[in-house]
């Protein structure tokens, strides 16, 4: 709504401004673009308002095939408020054919593996400088939203020095102020491709200043792959249709290479594929490189968490993936091959010798010799 309010703002200044001119040929792009625009509406009620008896089939809407209803949807999900493109969404799945969600399923993979992911940092000096009145702007062309996340050391002197971010240069829009010790620097998610920010100070104390981190979203295709796969691996009667292992080995693929929300996203379809697959649909073992990405992060994790005992985002998500992957392995009797698929040689002995070392420091204690105490035994 705000996009469209923004460009019917601009078509009128550009109008007001060629009032006087002659504009025949301008005037008339302008009135294509917006029969385009009304036509993509129209189609948009048309597909959420889809009657449940009649099948959607290429021939009926004319589609060059079945992939092309994933373009459509990429168009319309982009265009349309997200409570009917909910709508259209289900409607479109419940009403295509098999052979057309198979298609579908693999374009959307393929949208989910575009290069998506624009992110810049902005921050202050540290600790910054008094008597500052400083403005600056952030622009990622072909963002929806934009993401920002703050530096755990963010601190300003509170009431006194302050961060205004917002969404118009004249600071009114969408309008977020930030002053004060770490816990009031809240994340938060900004409409549109372009935040102002102003950062101001008063001749007092200083503290550490601002660090902020700005992440395009919905750039490119991959939020409406993952849309429509999330869409399908919630329904039932559209799960036999899709290309299960295809799809996971793409998935795989997609959060080995993505970074960020994009990889926490991929992650999820990942474990809605093992809850909702038959028993040979996944092969586990393709997750080795995300096992090692894993491990990397459980040895390293004391330097990675802000407060002690919590879990960066990543971390909990592949905590939780591969307890279900182990779960369903156990459950069809696979458990080693994972596990020694998973790990190389050298891992799985450094294990061993850790377990063996720790069963012999609990026996030591408790006066109880075994085999393991043996080396200390005099």
């Amino acid at each position: 709504k705000q996009r469209r309010t923004k460009s019917s703002v601009l078509l009128h200044k550009e109008l007001d401004s060629r009032s006087k001119k002659t504009v025949r040929g301008y005037l008339y792009r302008v009135n294509e673009a917006t029969a385009v625009l009304y036509a993509r509406h129209v189609l948009a009620l048309l597909l959420a308002e889809w009657p449940d008896d009649v099948a959607i089939s290429e021939e009926m809407l004319d589609l060059s095939g079945p992939a092309h209803m994933t373009y459509i949807l990429d168009m319309l999900l982009q265009l349309e408020e997200k409570q009917l493109c909910e709508k259209i969404l289900l409607k479109v799945l419940r009403g295509c054919s098999g052979t057309m969600l198979a298609k579908m399923a693999l374009t959307a993979c393929q949208f989910m593996e575009e290069p998506g992911m624009a992110v810049q940092v902005r921050e202050s000096k540290h600790p910054y400088n008094n008597n500052t009145n400083f403005e600056d702007k952030v622009h990622i062309p072909g963002a929806i939203y934009l993401s920002v996340k703050f530096d755990s050391q963010c601190n300003t002197e509170e009431g006194c020095d302050e961060l205004v971010i917002a969404s118009s240069c004249d600071f009114i829009h969408d309008r977020h102020t930030f002053s004060g010790p770490p816990h009031k620097w809240t994340d938060f998610e900004l409409p549109g491709d372009t935040l102002y920010y102003r950062f101001t100070t008063d001749m007092s104390n200083t503290e550490w200043g601002y660090k902020f981190t700005v992440t395009a979203g919905h750039l490119g295709r991959f939020q409406t792959g993952f849309e429509i796969l999330k869409q399908m691996l919630s329904e039932e009667k559209v799960i036999p249709h899709i290309p299960l292992a295809k799809v996971w080995e793409w998935q795989v693929g997609v959060a080995c290479r993505q970074i960020g929300h994009q990889r926490l996203k991929a992650i999820h379809l990942l474990l809605k594929i093992i809850q909702c697959s038959s028993e040979r649909d996944c092969d586990l073992t393709l997750l080795k490189p995300l096992w090692h990405l894993f491990s990397h992060m459980e040895k390293t994790m004391k330097y990675e968490v802000t407060k002690p005992g919590v879990l960066l985002p990543l971390h909990r998500a592949l905590s939780e993936l591969f307890f279900v992957a182990e779960s369903r392995v156990s459950e069809l009797g696979s458990l080693q091959d994972y596990l020694l698929a998973l790990n190389t040689e050298d891992h799985l002995y450094h294990c061993t010798a850790q377990a063996l070392k720790n069963i012999a420091a609990i026996s030591l204690a408790i006066n109880y010799p075994n085999k393991s105490t043996s080396p200390w035994n005099v």
